[in-house]
């Protein structure tokens, strides 16, 4: 008669097991051939075999007495369960502020019954299965499960990351304050605590809205907005930073002038502009057209001869800017004006000279020239009687003819040059 043993017939891999052997009857001595359903034998009488794979196996035992009589042992049933593994979750592994975590240990494999422990990562501790715990600072943390089974072997989990950020805080900012319509203001949101990532919504106040954590608004119109911004963290948890306020004013106009727009060289000409809409004070650049500039509302400037353009640029406390060209500004150049000389000749009646200028009064009119005048008192024909008397005039007539010939002639050379 042959009987066979199993220290142990079920349990996690690995799984060593002893097994023990008696024959009795027969003839001494015997043999013993183990077979143990993996593949593998021994002929020891009480061997031990290890199981490494999960599985169900059937173990076979035949022993021979010395006359060679084969006894065969009952098949011993051996069942190779895994080994023992936990697995470990937290419902909620981030909180603002605070944070109070569901957590559930789920072992696997090895021998129950088993026992949990619990190490929250903040010096807190339990032996629940699943447990919650509250965690009341802000800090990360790190959570683990130990199991142990009913044969004492443990298995430890991997560890949960618990996250308790500061409650979230946000400020909003904008490039522009103060701006010139039509004109777009960047928008810039930031934020402190709180757990990513987070949702934007931005009212601009005239209407419309973004999603955006930074965006950019054009404001059409003239008027004052207030900006509002709403934002939510992956938790839900929903939040306001601070309101904005943007004054938007009418666009940058300017009139300007210039007086006068012509006139000869060294023109002096005055400058006048006012701006209309946008934001004062305001600051006013001219560039007069021939290199010179200026500053100020009202400047003068003198030219020269030429022809310039003006140029006028504002800006605004806004920002806003306008540029615009001030007409055409013409200088002229002087010409000299030239004008014949006078020769103190310009005709009437020649002095008289004793008793024969009395007598012989001059007909010649005074419009005449000094030659006509010379040659009037010079002609024989004209004369009334003679004598010595007339005979001088007939001399003072000739020189005369001849001073007057030679002004005539350079009075032209004068006017031709």
């Amino acid at each position: 008669m042959v009987t066979d043993a199993a220290s142990v017939t079920s349990g996690p891999s690995p799984l060593t097991v002893t097994f023990a052997a008696n024959a009795s009857g027969g003839s001494g001595p015997f043999s013993y051939q183990w077979t143990f359903g993996d593949g593998q034998s021994s002929s020891s009488q009480n061997p031990s075999h290890t199981y490494t794979i999960n599985a169900h196996y059937t173990v076979n035992l035949i022993a021979k007495d010395a006359n060679q009589t084969v006894g065969n042992a009952t098949p011993i049933d051996i069942t190779v369960t895994p080994a023992l593994s936990v697995s470990a979750s937290v419902l909620r592994a981030a909180g603002d502020g605070s944070l109070t975590a569901a957590f559930t240990g789920s072992p696997a494999g090895g021998a129950g019954p088993y026992v949990f422990a619990w190490a929250f990562g903040d010096g807190q501790s339990s032996n629940a299965q699943n447990p919650s715990h509250t965690y009341g600072a802000v800090g990360a943390y790190s959570a683990r499960l130990t199991v142990t089974d009913s044969r004492s072997v443990s298995a430890t989990s991997s560890s949960l990351s618990i996250m308790v950020n500061a409650m979230p805080a946000a400020t909003a900012t904008a490039n522009l304050a103060a701006v010139d319509a039509p004109a777009a203001v960047g928008f810039t949101s930031s934020v402190s605590g709180g757990t990513a990532p987070f949702g934007y919504w931005w009212t601009f106040g005239d209407g419309s809205a973004s999603i955006t954590q930074d965006p950019s608004h054009v404001y059409a119109t003239a008027g004052t907005y207030t900006v509002g911004l709403v934002m939510t963290d992956a938790l839900g948890t929903s939040f306001s930073p601070n309101s904005l306020t943007i004054k938007v004013y009418p666009s940058l106009g300017v009139v300007a002038s210039a007086n006068p727009v012509s006139g000869p060289a060294r023109l002096s000409v005055t400058f006048v502009a006012a701006a209309t809409g946008g934001l004062g004070p305001f600051t006013y650049s001219w560039s007069f057209g021939d290199g010179a500039t200026g500053t100020g509302p009202s400047v003068s400037h003198t030219y020269k001869a030429g022809t310039y353009q003006p140029a006028l640029t504002v800006h605004d406390a806004a920002g806003g800017s306008w540029q615009g060209a001030v007409g055409t500004i013409t200088a002229i150049r002087h010409s000299a004006k030239r004008t014949a000389p006078t020769t103190g000749l310009t005709g009437g009646a020649l002095p008289s000279s004793g008793p024969a200028s009395t007598s012989q009064p001059s007909s010649a009119p005074p419009s005449q020239s000094p030659s006509l005048v010379a040659a009037h008192y010079a002609d024989p024909q004209r004369r009334s009687g003679g004598g010595d008397g007339w005979r001088f005039l007939a001399l003072v007539g000739s020189f005369v003819a001849a001073v007057g010939g030679a002004l005539s002639l350079a009075r032209q050379l004068v006017l031709r040059t």
